[in-house]
């Protein structure tokens, strides 16, 4: 298939990111120019080190002992596909976080959105991630995860949760967070007294809180999450990145226009 139509850039630089290719690219003239699509959230500094350099993590060959909680927030469209989400958010994950905890917490994570995707319970989708965990060896994660579970059904004090799982910044602590918000939305219990409840109290408090929206998001849909603070047009980005996402591939002219094989 031959190139879209595009726009070619004498540019070296491409929405922050080196190209290799004589300075000259073709690129999507939608999703990869959206600026807001590329501006930093809250990354932390192994994302960055790892990202910056010239080789890229495996599971095999961590690059760094990172066990952050950014493994865990971009785990779960690992769950859309049709393939082995744990392995697949685990891989993910060790491009820039070498822990092995963060590379299984990505990876339940994904296991919990793969089965809530297709239909199952919340319950049921959380006892395939710990069953997953046991399989790997992770029993202390798998333990923990349990243990948010449960205390989800309960919806405890805010404080109980902010002194169970005190490291948010830890993948492991930002994915019991999100399973027990899960547990807690299941029966359509008010979250907003929780650490995660607003803006301000997620900024100081919860660094794992984007896994949470994830989570609780994928359970109660979008309509039911406070408004979001991206403008019109980038809201309706996102809505079709989640969209093509599902589809996974289409093989047409616009498909290649908008995700360019470059």
């Amino acid at each position: 298939m031959g190139r879209p139509a595009g726009l070619r850039l004498s540019s070296p630089v491409v929405a922050g990111f080196q190209v290799s290719t004589g300075g000259r690219i073709w690129v999507s003239t939608e999703v990869v120019f959206e600026q807001a699509l590329h501006s930093t959230v809250r990354v932390g500094n192994s994302t960055w080190t790892a990202l910056k350099k010239d080789i890229k993590g495996t599971p095999s060959e961590p690059l760094n002992s990172s066990f952050g909680s950014d493994a865990v927030a971009r785990s779960g469209p690992a769950g859309f596909f049709n393939e082995d989400p744990f392995s697949l958010a685990a891989e993910i994950a060790s491009l820039t976080h070498g822990h092995r905890e963060a590379q299984c917490a990505a990876g339940a994570f994904a296991v919990v959105i793969f089965h809530r995707v297709r239909g199952a319970s919340v319950e049921f989708s959380v006892r395939q991630a710990v069953l997953r965990l046991d399989a790997e060896h992770e029993r202390e994660l798998a333990v923990q995860v349990c243990d948010a579970f449960l205390l989800g059904r309960r919806l405890p004090n805010p404080q109980i949760v902010a002194e169970r799982f005190a490291n948010t910044k830890r993948a492991g602590d930002a994915l019991c967070l999100a399973i027990l918000a899960a547990s807690a939305a299941t029966d359509g219990r008010e979250l907003a007294g929780m650490p995660w409840g607003d803006a301000s109290s997620v900024s100081d408090y919860c660094f794992g809180s984007r896994s949470v929206g994830s989570m609780v998001g994928q359970i109660l849909g979008i309509d039911e999450l406070p408004s979001s603070p991206l403008n019109a047009e980038l809201t309706r980005i996102v809505n079709r990145l989640a969209s093509d996402v599902e589809t996974e591939f289409r093989d047409d002219q616009e498909w290649w226009h908008s995700y360019p094989g470059w």
